[in-house]
């Protein structure tokens, strides 16, 4: 009798399988999964230089890597066109996946993934092959993985400090709401206004879990957290499909939540953060950032993110953060609701839920502490346009000069020496969340972690979040 993995490795195409078969969208010379050999195809129209995003660019990577303001970034070599190409993609294995579990009786599929996630392939009778091939590609650890190097970056990464990490998530924040592409989806399923507590402890709750030691070794913690957002991913993109046309076109913007969406996460989520600690005086090493982006190449890995887009030098996810931002483009018909819930939404619940005599300081935290280091990193062109930062003033505006020296003062005195031993305060139950949950007023009801709150999203309901949850 043939083992899963003798399956997997036998399992040959006969014919190329286009996009367009699962998708139900308009097809195109495009909408398909490349294969080794094919062309490379050109990135779509929407790929553009956006110099709203320039000062951004510049507070990241000035004296990294250069930035033009009217240019897109450019680097030696294939990795640009690589990239350009895989925005026709989603993830392949995944999307497959979801097509099998919707053949299946409701709640069948998910308990089948979780019994394979959980205990391996071979534990299932009678695996769909999408499942089959799926778990190869998990449970292959890739050639170019060096757990010592991870580990070196994940006990870095458990260190970094609390403002860093908590400045640092102003930027990802904007990604999702004010760029074009990762604001159609997250909008479109409405969960960010309606759910953002318990998607924030999710979020977290992610991150933490990666960065714990073995954090991501077969059947972890947080090795399962990185496959059940890729899920959640694909569930979504599976019904974002049926809406093209209508907040995308796949002719003009190319997949709706494509390959570089994803692959972004490693420089986003990794060394960006080395690289905010820097500009505020927190220095890091070469092998600390080595480590830092090793991790998050694994985790994107895991998170459906393609080989031939996983960067392999430092020098490659730079380029790709770089690309990242220059490209945002225009915002979409989401935008606008998206940074009110965030700038506005979360800062009105933080206060409704805190004590009268705390209600000042919250204020003070949320308008001018967030608005003067938001406006500082990103510019008067894109802090304007997102509309609902407050422009600092004479006081509020040397906040991120003050923060500089004071961490340049503890660094001299060795309060910030880089080091990459294990810190708890990362872990699942450590004081990171605990105090973010304090800080956020979270209710207990809010901080369940499922990762399934997509398993039932449908196309008729994408866009009305007060009909669905």
């Amino acid at each position: 009798m043939k083992t899963n993995e003798k399956i997997a490795a036998e399992l040959v195409e006969d014919a190329r399988v286009t996009n367009g078969n699962a998708k139900n969208t308009n097809y195109h010379p495009f909408n398909y999964y490349r294969r080794e050999g094919d062309p490379l195809r050109p990135a779509p129209q929407r790929i553009k230089n956006n110099p709203a995003w320039y000062n951004m660019r510049k507070f990241l990577l000035n004296g990294v890597r250069p930035v033009g303001k009217y240019t897109l970034p450019s680097m030696p070599g294939d990795y640009p066109k690589r990239l350009d190409d895989l925005y026709w993609e989603g993830d392949e294995l995944m999307d497959n996946v979801v097509i099998e579990m919707k053949k299946m009786k409701p709640g069948e599929g998910r308990l089948v993934f979780n019994k394979a996630l959980k205990e391996g392939i071979d534990s299932v009778d009678n695996p769909p092959k999408a499942f089959v091939k799926l778990f190869a590609q998990l449970d292959r650890i890739p050639d170019w993985l060096d757990w010592d190097e991870l580990n070196v970056g994940a006990g870095y990464y458990s260190n970094l400090p609390f403002w860093a990490i908590s400045i640092g998530a102003f930027l990802p924040t904007l990604y999702t709401t004010h760029g074009y592409a990762t604001s159609i989806p997250v909008g479109a399923t409405g969960r960010f206004i309606r759910q953002k507590e318990n998607r924030m402890v999710e979020g977290l709750t992610f991150v933490s879990s990666i960065s714990t030691p073995d954090g991501l070794q077969r059947y972890s913690y947080g090795f399962e957290c990185a496959v059940h957002i890729r899920l959640m991913h694909a569930f979504v993109r599976h019904q974002m499909y049926k809406k093209n046309g209508e907040y995308f076109n796949y002719e003009t913007d190319g997949d709706p939540m494509s390959q570089p969406d994803t692959l972004v996460g490693i420089p986003v989520f990794g060394i960006s953060n080395l690289l905010i600690a820097k500009a505020y005086g927190v220095d890091y090493t070469e092998e600390q950032m080595r480590g830092v982006d090793m991790l998050w190449r694994y985790v994107v890995y895991l998170m459906g993110g393609h080989e031939a887009g996983i960067p392999k030098t430092i020098e490659e996810s730079l380029y790709l953060l770089d690309y990242y931002m220059a490209t945002q483009g225009k915002p979409s018909i989401f935008t606008d609701e998206l940074n009110k819930a965030f700038f506005v939404g979360v800062r009105d619940t933080v206060v409704e839920r805190s004590p009268v005599w705390q209600r000042p300081f919250v204020e003070f935290v949320f308008r001018d502490f967030v608005g003067s280091f938001t406006w500082h990193m990103v510019g008067d062109e894109l802090a304007e346009e997102v509309k609902y930062l407050k422009k600092p003033n004479l006081i509020t505006k040397q906040l991120p000069t003050m923060l500089r020296a004071w961490t340049k003062y503890n660094s001299a005195r060795g309060n910030y020496e880089p080091n990459n031993i294990w810190n708890e305060r990362l872990g699942v139950k450590g004081s990171f969340i605990e105090g973010y949950k304090k800080l956020m007023r979270i209710k207990e009801d809010e901080t369940k972690v499922t990762f399934q709150s997509h398993d039932n999203t449908k196309a008729e309901n994408l866009g009305m979040k007060s009909k669905f949850a």
